[in-house]
């Protein structure tokens, strides 16, 4: 028997699979994915999904009805997520116009596929564009950025964040870290490039080394991490050596934004968010040069693979980036010069009329002091910055979320952040929330999605989708977690501390989920995906650490979930028990909703990373042979 919930959505789904045979449903517009997360925001919603609803992918007349459809064989490891434009004319291979795909990998490669089949369009060998090879972090002593000590990303560095596609000019813009040719190997380089989406060529100027100038520093520079430097009359330096682009890139108003963190030996280095314009005549143009603590050390931006977010605030109507720094000397409450430190910060920056950017507000946890040296290693920019996009409580018009390594996440007001409070527990921010479940050190390593619906009896409910994970070695699984927010507008504390979670519990680094949802409002048919660095011992409720071995979990490939997304607590399809290998997994990993198919990148079937693989999961029913592999 289909309980009511269930019953509606059936209901609902029915008519909208009648809709999708109608000639206006058949040319639908496909929305694009351009960028991380599927929206500067970082929110991870595709709203315009006409194919995938929760009945579709749970009931067919010959089951399975959702599963794998096919895979891209790449090399290099997939870190990035996969982007996609559809109905593209004029692409290399592609007669007519195609949906393309596009992966980029640690092997410097650059893929365009069709997105309707596992046909290559073309590749491009970006590491060759700029005269060198991709990185190979293998052997002894390997080259830097490599990962010395904890294997960040490895055996091999090349495209690790994800990039960004112009929608107007068919530009795609990406970061690659190139090993130039030479014996001994002189130090690997980064490169900004910009590329024709139609034929993976190099436009005109393409690429530029990232090399920007040097900015006022200290006079002698800091000694140890989290220390400041002494005086104001010297210079801090951007060392591609000790940098990893691990965000996503930007594309606001123009300009590409870049974000860099320490690598693992980098202690002593620095964050830094580059900005470059790019025009077919004259090539890149450097615009934007910031530092998170030029007279310290520390306060990278990685924030767990996210992108740089950005949002125009409804107080000044004027864009801002929104940034979450690492561990890192912060300052920014003694007077200058040792007024310009933001390492553990949730950093507001203004964007100039050329694209400069300059900090503007700040928060800091009043625990900052306890977060960085002595290895407390309790980071604030574990996770990225996400924008609600609706205006939904009186009091705060303006919100966004971000979360750290001590398990909280902080709802914080974007047109004032609150500074920093060292008494007192945060209370200047509209909500910090600590997760209560149990375990030794839990934090968040991921990023979270956000979803509004309309319930059965008419009202708009929303929600934030996070996942935990456990800092311990022993990394107990967590599942994700529901938060729906209160629907009074003058809710004092908007997130609740009750909370719906998935039956999956997942390991290593937790889920960064997505959710698709129906047009014509995106409020109806929600979805959330997720990836799961699989552990075959850990069944629902059932949960056992995450360790390898006979007496823990073993390690499998990576799975995709789906869930209701109004209530996660209902589990829609796993791709647990596939006998097709779908790649190992990789942290961080994002997957991409596109068209009707759901894709998620992995290291693939090589424990050496050698090859990659993304695989590619749909409707069976649109396979000539309508059955999906087993």
């Amino acid at each position: 028997m289909i309980s009511p919930p269930r019953r509606w959505y059936a209901v609902v789904s029915c008519l909208i699979a009648l809709t999708l045979l109608t000639p206006a449903a058949l040319s639908q517009t496909i929305d694009p994915v351009t960028t991380w997360h599927n929206d500067n925001g970082r929110t991870g919603q595709y709203l315009n999904e006409t194919q995938l609803t929760p009945t579709h992918i749970t009931t067919c007349t010959t089951p399975p009805c959702f599963g794998l459809l096919w895979q891209y064989q790449v090399e290099g490891q997939v870190y990035a997520q996969p982007l996609a434009m559809p109905n593209l004319s004029g692409v290399s291979n592609c007669p007519g116009s195609c949906n393309v795909v596009f992966i980029a990998t640690e092997r410097d490669k650059l893929y365009a596929f069709d997105g309707g089949s596992n046909t290559q369009l073309w590749v491009a060998d970006l590491a060759n564009y700029a005269g060198g090879t991709w990185v190979d972090c293998r052997g002894n002593g390997p080259p830097p950025p490599c990962s010395q000590d904890h294997g960040v990303i490895s055996p091999y560095m090349g495209i690790t964040g994800t990039p960004g596609i112009d929608t107007q000019t068919k530009i795609l813009y990406v970061v690659s870290l190139v090993q130039p040719p030479g014996a001994p190997a002189p130090p690997a380089q980064y490169y900004l490039h910009a590329i024709d989406i139609k034929t993976g060529n190099e436009e005109p100027g393409s690429p530029i080394l990232i090399n920007p100038v040097p900015l006022q520093g200290p006079t002698t520079p800091p000694t140890g991490a989290c220390a400041t430097g002494v005086g104001a009359s010297g210079t801090v330096s951007f060392d591609p050596t000790t940098h990893i682009q691990r965000t996503g890139l930007l594309l606001l108003n123009g300009v590409v934004y870049i974000a860099f963190a320490p690598a693992d030996h980098g202690e002593l280095a620095n964050g830094w968010i580059l900005g470059y314009t790019y025009n077919t005549s004259s090539g890149f143009s450097s615009v934007a040069d910031f530092s998170t603590t030029p007279f310290g050390t520390g306060g990278g931006v990685w924030e767990g693979g996210a992108g740089l977010a950005a949002a125009t605030n409804t107080n000044d109507q004027k864009p801002y980036i929104f940034v979450a720094t690492g561990n890192g000397t912060f300052d920014a409450a003694i007077p200058y010069p040792r007024s310009l430190d933001y390492g553990d910060t949730l950093l507001r920056l203004a964007v100039g009329p050329s694209g400069g950017l300059s900090a503007s507000d700040f928060f800091t946890p009043y625990d900052q002091a306890t977060r960085c040296g002595n290895h407390n290693d309790l980071d604030l920019g574990s996770s990225g910055v996400m924008i609600l996009p609706d205006t939904f409580y009186n009091a705060h018009h303006d919100l966004m979320v971000s979360a750290d390594k001590e398990h909280k996440f902080f709802l914080v007001d974007r047109d004032a952040l609150g500074g920093y409070v060292p008494s007192g527990n945060d209370n200047q921010i509209v909500q910090s929330i600590q997760t209560p479940q149990d375990a030794n050190a839990l934090g968040y390593w991921t990023n979270p999605a956000y979803w509004k619906w309309v319930d059965q009896q008419g009202n708009t409910q929303r929600a934030i989708y996070y996942s935990v994970r456990e800092r311990d070695v022993a990394q107990t699984p967590f599942p994700i977690n529901e938060y729906i927010l209160s629907t009074d507008p003058n809710a004092p504390q908007p997130i609740p501390s009750s909370f719906i979670s998935t039956p999956t519990k997942f390991c290593s680094y937790g889920a960064t989920p997505s959710i698709s949802a129906n047009p014509p409002n995106g409020t109806t048919g929600g979805i959330l995906w997720a990836i799961e660095a699989s552990n075959v011992d850990n069944q629902p409720n059932n949960p056992k650490d995450c360790l390898p071995g006979a007496n823990h979990g073993n390690y499998g490939a990576a799975l995709l979930h789906a869930y209701d997304a109004t209530s996660v607590n209902s589990e829609l399809y796993s791709s647990r028990g596939l006998s097709t290998f779908a790649g190992n997994p990789q942290k961080f990993a994002t997957p991409t909703i596109f068209n009707g198919r759901v894709y998620m990148g992995t290291l693939g079937a090589n424990n050496g990373g050698v090859d990659g693989l993304v695989s590619v999961f749909g409707l069976c029913a649109s396979q000539p042979t309508h059955h999906c592999l087993p």
